[in-house]
């Protein structure tokens, strides 16, 4: 699959989208979360609640992954968007 140019990032992220995030429980195992995000080519926007577990999880470790749903839910043309981005909570 072809990277994404800084357009086309910045085109995909210009509007709100739902993700699957990762972020990592305390014990260093994976926890899989929905949340919907948006953002430019730098930086990437998740909306969730100040007191949320994942925020707290993202302040404590960092490390997490993000996997983009495209046409959910009843859109044809499914497909998936790798991001790799460094997480901190604000």
């Amino acid at each position: 699959m072809a990277a994404m140019t800084e357009e086309e990032r910045t085109q995909f992220l210009s509007r709100p989208r739902l993700g699957m995030l990762s972020p990592l429980r305390e014990d260093g195992s994976p926890v899989t979360v929905p949340v919907c995000f948006d953002g430019t080519a730098d930086v990437v926007r998740m909306f969730t609640s100040v007191t949320s577990a994942k925020r707290a999880r993202i302040a404590k470790d960092p490390r997490a992954t993000l996997l983009a749903v495209i046409g959910f839910p009843c859109c044809a043309g499914f497909g998936f968007v790798r991001l790799f981005v460094s997480l901190r909570p604000v």
